[in-house]
């Protein structure tokens, strides 16, 4: 696995990779927040705080009862791909199959894509899209511009690392009591907590 978050996405395992680095950020930053704010939380984790160190012997600036969840989490989005269930759940890849791909195939090849009903088009999305499009837009030789499959895949990355993001700290902030138990800012005037 690239250890660069930002080297360029160039195939799917590297789409993965880069979701996995910025997933566990954002879940680093839940993580934060939970220790901070929910005194259960800050108990449960203040016990795997030992000091990681790289090879070299320095002290990493991260304590493990941070980063271990963070990754964890960042891991489990994506063994499970986490973006696919997404896509799924809220319909993205399927409306993006029937309202860009598949009319600029009808387009191609002289169809009126609006005089087609939106149930033939999921209807055979399917099998469309696997035979006329994913098996020249993948691999390690696409026979489309491979420019354009990179950058796809690179804008992609970026969207669905925003999307799980946005689940982190979702499903992060309902478990934030109302009331600050835990300053994380002691000593500072600030009139979110006052």
């Amino acid at each position: 696995m690239a250890l660069n978050p930002l080297a360029p996405v160039t195939d799917y395992q590297s789409l993965l990779n880069r979701t996995f680095w910025f997933t566990s950020a954002a879940a680093l930053g839940a993580v934060g927040l939970l220790r901070a704010y929910v005194p259960e939380i800050e108990t449960a984790l203040v016990h795997m705080d030992t000091h990681l160190s790289s090879r070299a012997g320095d002290m990493l600036p991260i304590r493990a009862g941070y980063l271990l969840p963070a990754l964890g989490l960042g891991l489990l989005a994506r063994v499970f791909r986490l973006h696919n269930h997404l896509s799924h759940w809220l319909g993205i890849s399927e409306c993006f199959d029937i309202e860009v791909i598949l009319p600029e195939f009808a387009r191609q090849l002289g169809i009126d894509a609006r005089k087609v009903p939106a149930e033939t088009w999921r209807a055979h999305r399917h099998p469309v899209m696997h035979q006329a499009f994913y098996r020249f837009a993948s691999g390690n030789s696409p026979q489309i511009d491979g420019h354009l499959v990179h950058q796809a895949l690179d804008l992609w990355s970026w969207f669905w690392i925003g999307l799980q993001s946005v689940v982190v700290y979702t499903l992060t902030g309902p478990a934030i009591p109302g009331g600050v138990k835990n300053d994380p800012f002691p000593g500072e005037n600030c009139s979110l907590h006052c």
